[in-house]
């Protein structure tokens, strides 16, 4: 009985920890400015190639995978993860 409330309490105490980690390299992820290049994409493609990329979503894509491509450089740095 002593021992199960034990292991609750060491269980309750690492999700804490992991959630306090995830969310501050969120936070961190979050402040990183996005660069204009990125952000004025889609003003580059005229007619019916811009109509082409607006409609398949081009900019948001090259975000998403770019930032894909960023958390997989950051993560294969750490030790333990990588």
């Amino acid at each position: 009985m002593m021992i199960d409330n034990f292991l609750n309490g060491l269980y309750g105490l690492f999700v804490y920890l992991v959630s306090t980690v995830l969310t501050a390299i969120a936070d961190f992820l979050l402040a990183i400015p996005v660069p204009d290049f990125v952000s004025s994409s889609s003003a580059s493609f005229v007619g019916f190639a811009g109509y082409l990329a607006n409609f398949f979503h081009l900019p948001y894509l090259v975000s998403v995978v770019m930032s894909a491509y960023t958390l997989r450089f950051i993560i294969r740095r750490i030790p333990i993860i990588g």
